[in-house]
């Protein structure tokens, strides 16, 4: 299995990804990276974070 995308969010667990949410640039630089395993659980303070990473980047 190819994990470019988990690997360059810093996300593998093993073989695995690691659950969390992050945000690429459009030149797929990682502008931020966050392992949560209740982030759908803790939607609303997720997407707060993303937003304001998204505000100050």
């Amino acid at each position: 299995m190819d994990l470019n995308i988990i690997d360059a969010m810093r996300g593998r667990n093993g073989d695995i990804a690691n659950r969390g949410y992050g945000m690429m640039d459009p030149n797929g630089n990682v502008v931020f990276q966050a392992e949560n395993e209740q982030w759908g659980e803790m939607f609303n303070e997720s997407l707060a974070l993303i937003l304001r990473k998204n505000i100050t980047n």
